[in-house]
């Protein structure tokens, strides 16, 4: 699985982008930002694990 590394690099890149662009975005995305904080930690934990 060589995408692997690749992938748990720009998981957290796209998050950050996906995350500057609905903070600048109006109204404020409350829902959204629970869920992108929800999968943050579901990536975590999987890292976690995979360590």
């Amino acid at each position: 699985m060589k995408w692997r590394p690749f992938l748990a690099r720009m998981v957290p890149l796209l998050v950050a982008a996906f995350m500057a662009l609905t903070a600048s975005a109006q109204p404020p995305f409350t829902e959204l930002e629970t869920v992108i904080r929800g999968l943050e930690a579901l990536l975590r934990e999987q890292r976690r694990r995979a360590i």
